[in-house]
């Protein structure tokens, strides 16, 4: 194993020890032992890019909805809109972390949206729709979900599901490679 070394001043050596000893002992809860723990020889669940891996230029395509602009980029997801904020078409991806699906599934059932099975890939899931222009479709990345949702703003348009499904695929597909 080489080490590499970098030179600093002393006193700058001093200050980031200072600070590795001081974020070390952040969040603690009392508790001196430290739990570490291997990580897997190989992922068992996506790897995805910002976006959950889609570019705006897919996500235009799989909704036909071609004035989409992204308008929310984090680390967690992102979100595209098109129109006036009286008659907004949005598309939004989310990665929510330390979740279960059954969580997931138990808001959209409290608030009475239509739900249903959907499996993506290897990866098990639900859609939600809300009338003819919502559908929202989660999947279990254990211990994670990942979500698409796609609002049109009315008609013409393509199926909500399809469009939240073929995102939904376009992840699965990338996140596996």
């Amino acid at each position: 194993m080489r080490i590499l070394r970098v030179a600093f001043p002393r006193s700058r050596r001093a200050s980031l020890l200072l600070l590795a000893i001081g974020i070390a002992g952040c969040g603690g809860n009392g508790d001196s032992s430290v739990a570490v723990s291997a990580a897997p020889a190989a992922a068992t669940h996506l790897t995805l890019g910002p976006c959950n891996s889609a570019a705006d230029s897919e996500v235009v395509t799989a909704t036909g909805v071609s004035t989409l602009t992204r308008v929310v980029t984090s680390p967690i997801g992102c979100q595209w809109e098109a129109g006036p904020a009286s008659n907004l078409t949005v598309v939004r991806t989310w990665w929510y972390r330390g979740t279960s699906i059954e969580v997931e599934r138990s808001h959209d059932l409290a608030a009475r949206q239509q739900v249903a099975d959907v499996k993506v890939g290897s990866l098990n899931g639900f859609s939600a729709r809300v009338g003819a222009d919502r559908c929202e479709v989660y999947l279990a990345d254990v211990p994670d979900v990942v979500s698409w949702s796609v609002e049109f703003a009315g008609p013409p348009h393509a199926d909500a599901c399809d469009a939240a499904t073929g995102l939904a695929q376009l992840s699965v597909d990338r996140g596996a490679q």
